[in-house]
């Protein structure tokens, strides 16, 4: 006898706003960055990750909290962060603010982060971008060199491996436990949680592309030839 098929699994719905966001008339879905926003939410909450979940504050849908496992093979394997995201009244046509709130050995801790998704950057910004984009940038910017980029740091591997093992206990004063907050908790296998870290690579995202294509004047135009050097 054939066993009956299993009954659909019904999509999870995204959650609702706080009652009193619903009721300020700044958070109406009238205005462009609200109605943004609530996609941004709803798309995370359909979608989840076990690498990183983010949401608004109570008090603002404008300012975000997120939480990030450290990527694996990497100094901060095992370790998980809390911070920041800020998004502008204009959003999405201009891009936000990152602070880390934990310490990483890697980026300061409440202090604006350089990445090419972030306001240090908003020539390469492009309005469809969203929260997961900028998440992921994130992680992905973790086991890359610092250069000696705004809010970046380059702490010892044992250093940083230490920081790792301690962030799994943060508390934060708005979100609770931050290991509450990403699938599997503090309990979760590093060897097996976390995105995989590619650090002698740059990470690849589309703004690089973007910025490194020409311009149709560049392409039209035939390359300048190099400077013959000097000679000796």
């Amino acid at each position: 006898r054939e066993a009956a098929p299993a009954a659909p699994q019904p999509r999870p719905s995204a959650p609702r706003l706080p009652a009193r966001l619903a009721r300020d008339p700044f958070c109406a879905m009238s205005n462009p960055a609200v109605r943004r926003i609530r996609g941004d939410i709803r798309e995370l909450h359909q979608n989840p990750s076990r690498d990183y979940s983010a949401a608004p504050l109570e008090e603002s849908l404008f300012e975000w909290h997120f939480t990030i496992r450290g990527p694996r093979g990497s100094d901060f394997q095992g370790g998980i962060y809390h911070g920041r995201i800020s998004l502008p009244s204009s959003w999405p046509m201009k891009p936000p603010s990152i602070q880390l709130l934990t310490p990483s050995g890697r980026f300061e801790v409440g202090k604006k982060i350089c990445l090419s998704a972030t306001s240090f950057h908003p020539e390469h910004w492009q309005p469809a971008w969203g929260i997961r984009t900028i998440i992921e940038a994130l992680i992905a910017f973790f086991p890359t060199p610092s250069d000696g980029a705004l809010g970046a740091l380059e702490w010892r591997p044992d250093e940083r491996r230490r920081l790792a093992a301690e962030s799994r206990t943060w508390v934060c004063p708005h979100c609770g436990p931050i290991a509450d907050l990403v699938e599997g908790g503090a309990e979760a296998d590093p060897l097996i949680c976390g995105p995989c870290a590619t650090p002698d690579e740059a990470p690849q995202f589309p703004w690089d592309a973007a910025a490194a294509a020409p311009s149709p004047a560049e392409a039209a135009s035939p390359a300048a030839s190099a400077p013959a050097s000097p000679e000796t």
